[in-house]
């Protein structure tokens, strides 16, 4: 059995060590190794400034029910501007960090909403983006709905409001907007480098894997803010991992972390998915192996991280599951493409 926690703490293997034309395909797809290494970089730098402003990340920058509301709020935006779906999840980052930062302005959580969407909207194709005659009434729809789950918010949203509160979130933020991934974004890159590494053999269970994780992170993050108990990049390794283990490209026991006995490591995984059994990965042990080392070239981490990762990633949807309960709580649950057969084509780089 691989046990990916037994593994040595060397460095993960690097983009160095590809074959030429697989580091060039990387480059054409955007998804080269030094992009994981300067999103990381990014990420850290905000996780410290949280720290430097005695902000907790494991404590919500906003009450549950504020989010919430603010969250709706920024969905109905979205679709007035016509966005295309993925937004959401850079008007989510942007929201938690704005809200975590030293200007955030309570009372004009609503303005802001629409202030963040008009800025994404900005940065969009105008063939993509269809410009909305206003966001006032609906973030003044918004501002009420605040108003009654106790937020100290303003009574209505003008069009003014909304511009200066786009004044007042680049100033907060630095203009630093897309230097700081979201979690679709590194989930995006770690899929791609995975389907360039593997060659595409795993392309129809990739596609999947890819819109499950997609959802669970959506369904994770109307519960958790975007840098709380998780950041984005642990997220979407826990989530990736998670699904890889789903589709039976490796087996759950080789993402265990050392200090988890394997009883309570695999319920913690059935919990977590409201299923009754771990999936079965029949890979001979070589190509276990090597399926492995793909998922750290991908990732840029050791087995180690990775497996810390997908326990704090079960760990939150395990709490999803005990709220919301049924097989319906586990997202991005179904059919995985391609499962039946007996994978045998592996790809050495």
């Amino acid at each position: 059995t691989v046990v990916g926690a037994a593994a040595s703490e060397a460095p993960p293997p690097t983009d160095d060590e590809l074959r030429e034309e697989i580091r060039d395909e990387l480059d054409a797809r955007m998804c080269a190794g030094e992009l994981i290494q300067i999103w990381a970089r990014g990420e850290q730098q905000v996780m410290q400034d949280l720290c430097v402003a005695k902000h907790k990340p494991q404590e919500p920058v906003l009450p549950r029910e504020t989010r919430e509301v603010a969250l709706r709020c920024v969905s109905g935006l979205l679709a007035l501007a016509s966005l295309p779906a993925h937004s959401w999840f850079d008007a989510v980052r942007l929201l938690d960090l704005y809200c975590a930062s030293a200007g955030f302005q309570p009372e004009a959580l609503a303005a802001t909403c629409a202030a963040i969407v008009g800025i994404l909207r900005r940065s969009e194709l105008s063939a993509v983006a269809t410009r909305p005659a206003s966001f006032a009434p609906l973030a003044t729809k918004a501002a009420q709905a605040l108003r009654s789950v106790g937020c100290r918010s303003a009574e209505t949203v003008s069009p003014e409001d909304i511009v200066e509160q786009e004044r007042v979130l680049l100033t907060a933020l630095q203009w630093q907007l897309y230097h700081r991934p979201s979690v679709r974004s590194w989930l995006t890159l770690v899929c791609d480098r995975f389907d360039v590494l593997t060659q595409r053999t795993w392309k129809r269970q990739l596609e999947w894997i890819s819109a499950s994780s997609t959802a669970s992170a959506g369904t994770l993050l109307l519960r958790l803010d975007s840098y709380g108990a998780m950041a984005p990049q642990q997220m979407a390794n826990g989530l990736f991992c998670l699904f890889l283990v789903q589709a039976c490209l490796v087996p759950l026991e080789s993402l265990r972390p050392a200090d988890v006995p394997a009883e309570e490591w695999q319920d913690l995984f059935c919990e977590s998915q409201c299923r009754g059994a771990v999936p079965n990965c029949a890979f001979p042990q070589s190509a276990t192996l090597n399926m492995l080392n793909l998922v750290q070239l991908a990732s840029g981490q050791r087995l180690s991280a990775l497996a810390c990762d997908l326990q704090v990633v079960m760990e939150e949807m395990r709490k999803v599951a005990e709220t919301f309960g049924g097989p319906g709580a586990a997202a991005g649950a179904g059919q995985v493409p391609g499962s039946r057969g007996s994978p045998r084509q592996q790809h050495s780089i």
